[in-house]
């Protein structure tokens, strides 16, 4: 709805780029939380996001180290996804949620053109 009635347009811009933000913190929302039960399932999906992390030019290793606590896996990755998952996204995501809510109340819903 958004995109054919053209509510990403000015003076709605901001409001759009917080949906987008808001949709990439729902997608790691759930890979935080699939990495949660640290079965081999969860290894195996982190190995692969690790491994993803280091393929990345310039910023691999920050990456990594920033979100999984180092280059390799180890019981680290499961307390920093935890915390993640539990205390950081949440924060993150309410107060774009409320942001996204007080841009609209202050501009009102977009009407189609």
């Amino acid at each position: 709805r958004v995109y054919f009635t053209g509510a990403y347009r000015n003076p709605r811009e901001l409001n759009w780029l917080i949906g987008v933000a808001l949709m990439f913190f729902s997608i790691f929302f759930g890979y935080s939380g699939y990495l949660l039960p640290w079965d081999s399932l969860a290894f195996g999906a982190a190995t692969i996001g690790i491994n993803m992390a280091m393929a990345t030019p310039l910023i691999g290793e920050w990456v990594a180290n920033a979100m999984f606590g180092g280059t390799t896996l180890t019981g680290q990755t499961v307390v920093r996804m935890y915390f993640l998952h539990v205390f950081v996204l949440p924060l993150i995501v309410t107060v774009l949620i409320l942001t996204h809510l007080f841009i609209v109340w202050v501009q009102g819903i977009a009407e189609p053109h």
